[in-house]
């Protein structure tokens, strides 16, 4: 997906119920989830590989990102209290990029529908359209139509009801006043 999909996509969509996704998240945030299932000598780099990512929307050809995250995500203190209030900051700045999106989708939600497991879509330049759907065994990507027309009304649901941009980067920014004064 890294290698192969992301540097080709003209549209990366997302989905994640539990954490920031991996390309918006900081290396302290990224540190504290990779640690917790990766051997100690490997932790750094898989950070780096993927902390890196975040630059591919600075390229000239650089696809928009569409990202929808969990309320409740803004809201659980991945690694300490201070690694959540700069991760929120972070992704503050990150969702005024002109080429990056960040909805926030509300507990009041419900969305049961989206509660099943994260998950990718991106849209390639040829027009192929590739799905990335992770699990605790594995991630599984496919070109699968059938998979992609199932996840794209997935992501659609979801979507639905997210907050507009401009109320998500409201709610964020709350949040991440919240973690700041409790340091």
């Amino acid at each position: 997906w890294v290698e192969e999909i992301e540097p080709q996509a003209v549209i990366l969509q997302s989905w994640d119920p539990l954490v920031i996704p991996g390309c918006l998240q900081t290396p302290d945030y990224a540190r504290a989830l990779i640690s917790s299932t990766c051997p100690a000598d490997q932790v750094e780099e898989r950070v780096l590989a993927r902390t890196r990512r975040v630059h591919l929307f600075d390229r000239p050809d650089a696809p928009i990102y569409l990202a929808l995250v969990d309320e409740n995500v803004l809201h659980r203190p991945i690694g300490s209290v201070a690694i959540l209030a700069d991760q929120l900051g972070h992704l503050l700045k990150l969702s005024q990029h002109p080429r990056i999106t960040v909805q926030v989708v509300p507990v009041a939600a419900g969305c049961v529908v989206g509660l099943l497991s994260a998950f990718s879509l991106a849209r390639l330049r040829g027009g192929a359209e590739i799905v990335s759907a992770d699990s605790w065994l594995s991630g599984q990507v496919t070109g699968d139509f059938e998979a992609v027309a199932q996840l794209k009304v997935r992501y659609e649901t979801i979507r639905a009801d997210a907050y507009s941009q401009s109320m998500s980067q409201r709610a964020i920014e709350e949040a991440a006043a919240k973690w700041a004064s409790s340091i």
